[in-house]
Formats: structure tokens, sequence, C-alpha cells
């Protein structure tokens, strides 16, 4: 067996557990190339990623998808999941429809453990969070986007070390489009510590 079809294999019983415990929930798992080396990890998926079962679909995918061309990556040079992996709703008293909600402390208490034997199976040398969500998922509630965004720092999971890249969530550039020059430098920066990476390390 490959090692790209084993990893795969491992994810789907990771996936299937998951799907096991939170069946009553809309869910999307993670996908891309398992062998990348980098993972993106967003915060939860939304109506357009239930509707298509895959991560970054909706208008945040899309920016996400134009600075990932503009700095030469395609989808299928990375591996994309979430920390939360079923959409987070509430109903609409007036119209009854489903509206995204925040995170809970329970989401992430929920989804952690799955996002961490992901992350072990998937084994990558760099992993970029988008948004508060993932970074606090893995570094915990103190953790601030808007504080450490673009800046490279080492953790450890389950013993092993991983090269963690903070960036913006693609989808606050709707909301405030200043935001744009700060995304573009802090991918920039991703782009030059993978090729970094790449010459020294042979990742991809």
């Amino acid at each position: 067996m490959e090692a790209n079809d084993k990893k795969r294999n491992l994810l789907l019983e990771i996936y299937q557990e998951f799907g096991s415990r939170f069946c009553d929930m809309e869910i999307v798992y993670g996908d891309g190339n398992p062998d990348s080396g980098i993972v993106f990890i967003g915060e939860a998926p939304g109506k357009d990623e239930v509707k298509l079962k895959k991560p970054f679909v909706g208008s945040a995918g899309k920016i996400l998808r134009d600075f990932l061309e503009r700095a030469g990556f395609t989808r299928q040079d990375i591996y994309i999941t979430n920390a939360v992996k079923y959409r987070l709703f509430r109903i609409n008293e007036k119209t009854g429809n489903k509206i995204n909600r925040p995170a809970k402390k329970e989401d992430l208490e929920n989804c952690r453990p799955y996002l961490i034997r992901e992350l072990l199976v998937l084994s990558p040398k760099i992993i970029a969070t988008l948004g508060n969500v993932p970074l606090q998922t893995l570094m915990g509630t103190e953790a601030k986007i808007g504080e450490v965004h673009g800046k490279k720092t080492d953790i450890k999971i389950e013993g092993k070390e991983f090269l963690l890249y903070p960036l913006y969530h693609p989808a606050s550039l709707i909301y405030n489009r200043s935001l744009e020059d700060v995304y573009r430098q802090d991918l920039s920066g991703l782009e030059n510590l993978i090729k970094q990476l790449k010459a020294g390390e042979g990742i991809g």
C-alpha cells in the first residue's frame, strides 16, 4: 500500500468515527492532497460547504483560492480541513432558516481530539490556521489572531513538533477589506516559508 493510500485509509477511519458520534450534524471532512506537507485549517463549514461536501467552496473559499493562486498554489497542492467539522448554526426565529453561529468552547472540545488525530496522520511540515477557532483549538483560548498572524511558531502535538503559521480567516476580508494587504503580506510570508522548507527539507 502506498503512503498516500495509507494516509487516506487512516483519515477515513477518523472521519467515520466522527460521523458516528455526530451523526445528527451537517458534516464536512478534509479534502486535498494528504502528502502535500501543507495543511490549512479553517473554522467550520457553512451551508455551501455542506451542500458540496467540501471545505472552503463558498465566498471565503473563493478568496482563499484567489490568494493561493497569486502565491502559486492550487487546492491540489495542499490539504484543507476544519477545526470543527460540523456546521455551526442556530434557527432564525423569524424566518425559521439556519444561520451560522460562532463556535462555542464545547464545539472545540468535541472536535479537538479528531483534529489532533488528523494532523498526526497528515504529519504536515506546515500548519496554516485560518482565524481564531483553529488557532485557539491548537494553542488555547488565550491566543488571538490579531496578535500572532503572519508569525511562525513551533508547537508540540502529542510530543511531535509542528510549524504553525496563523492567518486571518478569508471571510474576515469580506467584512473588513482593509485586511487585504495584511492578508497578502502574510500569505507572501507563508509562500517564502514553504520555499525555504522545500529547499532545505524536500517538502511537497
